[in-house]
């Protein structure tokens, strides 16, 4: 990955920094032709969308003759366009019947651009949709997306990962309840596929033992260049071809390019820049990731060292007795279950928090003994004290100290102004106002994770100390 320099940077999940190589590619493809056109000079550009397109089909486990890879400006447009797609479809198939107006089955902490499309659709009365909630731990239960299908439901879309809290969705599992119903699915992958080996391919399963990679036979997934490395406003809509075809899918944004699937002269240097992104990224990937679980590790235990309670999110409802509803653990597969991630031991066994000093801190996400199913780079948490404790404050103390984290909440604010994925966790306000997100790139280093710790350490004193002479 690109260095970002004097900057620890901690926001990968937001955007990571351009890696060398597919820098390199795009400098070069710059001056390149236009890939419809038949002319000899316009060859490079052809070939380079031709090998980007094998490449990306290729690493997800898959051919051009199966599934089709739509070039989009970004996860946005991928989402929005399938979706939009398959109502219009199903309305077609429908003969426009009101009576018979499509259903879509989404999760409710979904990216907001799939969130956006569904309300404007509704509105227009294109479609009706159900938001299915995440469990506490931030996981969308299997049973739950079942029993939101109806008849006429024409789609449902659940996201790999969460770029919040890490969560990691059983994508296979919901994939197959979806399929006996002869109903569709699209995965956003967008926060997944820099981390985890998508396979969309259904003939092939990975071992059982494999952690490094996701089965995912879904109809579509939707990816996103600048979150692997690669350059800012290109992505890839991946759709199966036959469910296409049998479908009777048609574009959105019309013209001749892509098979006419998406019009508009294909950004061919973004293309190929993605492309080499993506090599970039998953070359030794089960070491990086490895690495990274290790850093994520070793920055909960930073906190604990420092004198600070880490417990994870059904902790702290069962100690504190606030009032949301605990829900059942979900069952995950055994084979991810029964490997372990020398993570958990970094949390603190049964802290009565009740009886605890603030400030102690809360993980989202799967809990501690289910580690394997939080994306590997990521880290959400909550900073609890004794007074109204401010994350936009802490965000802007680690910008001006070279510091760069994410935040999912407004501080000091009505909980409106929470993320609608810590909304839908229900969680209190005194976790609303101090939640933070740490997402690590692979190039961020064991000292510069100490460094960050460092950091939130010492803007959580500059705060409490701040309260403490009001």
């Amino acid at each position: 990955m690109g260095k970002t320099p004097n900057i620890d940077y901690f926001d990968t999940n937001g955007t990571a920094p351009m890696c060398d190589k597919a820098a390199k590619v795009q400098r070069d493809m710059t001056k390149t032709f236009n890939a419809s056109s038949t002319s000899k000079i316009a060859k490079t550009a052809r070939t380079a969308l031709e090998d980007a397109t094998t490449e990306i089909l290729k690493h997800c486990g898959v051919s051009n003759e199966t599934h089709q890879c739509i070039f989009t400006s970004g996860g946005t447009e991928g989402n929005v366009t399938f979706i939009q797609m398959v109502v219009n479809a199903a309305w077609e198939k429908s003969g426009f019947d009101e009576k018979k107006t499509p259903h879509v089955v989404a999760s409710s902490i979904e990216h907001k651009s799939i969130l956006s499309c569904l309300e404007n659709l509704a509105a227009l009365k294109r479609c009706t949709y159900t938001l299915v909630p995440p469990h506490l731990h931030g996981i969308i239960l299997v049973d739950n997306v079942v029993s939101a299908i109806k008849p006429e439901t024409c789609l449902v879309t659940v996201m790999g990962g969460n770029n919040e809290n890490g969560a990691i969705n059983d994508i296979f599992a919901i994939h197959h309840e979806c399929k006996s119903r002869g109903i569709p699915m699209h995965s956003d992958m967008v926060p997944l596929f820099p981390r985890l080996r998508v396979n969309l391919n259904p003939e092939v399963r990975s071992e059982p033992t494999e952690i490094n990679e996701f089965d995912a036979p879904v109809e579509a997934i939707t990816i996103s260049g600048h979150k692997f490395g690669g350059p800012k406003g290109i992505g890839a809509l991946i759709i199966h071809r036959g469910f296409k075809r049998a479908a009777g899918l048609r574009s959105i944004l019309s013209g001749s390019q892509q098979e006419g699937m998406r019009g508009g002269t294909e950004n061919t240097q973004g293309i190929a820049s993605m492309a080499a992104a993506l090599k970039d990224t998953f070359t030794r990937r089960a070491s990086k990731n490895k690495l990274l679980r290790d850093q994520i590790r070793c920055i909960v235990t930073q906190f604990k060292k420092a004198g600070f309670p880490v417990i994870d999110y059904r902790e702290y409802i069962t100690k504190t007795g606030y009032d949301v509803e605990l829900g059942e653990d979900p069952p995950r597969a055994a084979s991810l279950d029964a490997v372990s991630d020398g993570i958990s031991d970094a949390f603190e066994d049964s802290v009565d928090v009740s009886d605890i000093e603030r400030p102690f801190m809360v993980v989202y996400g799967p809990p501690k003994n289910k580690m394997k199913w939080r994306l590997p780079n990521t880290l959400q948490l909550a900073i609890v004290t004794e007074d109204k404790f401010c994350n936009v404050d802490l965000k802007k103390y680690l910008d001006n100290n070279g510091i760069v984290v994410g935040i999912s909440s407004a501080c000091l604010t009505s909980s409106k102004e929470a993320s609608h994925v810590v909304k839908s966790l229900l969680v209190s306000p005194e976790m609303r106002r101090g939640t933070i997100r740490i997402s690590l790139a692979d190039d961020n280093t064991k000292s510069s994770c100490k460094n960050l710790v460092s950091g939130i350490l010492k803007g959580i004193e500059k705060q409490i100390k701040s309260r403490g002479k009001k």
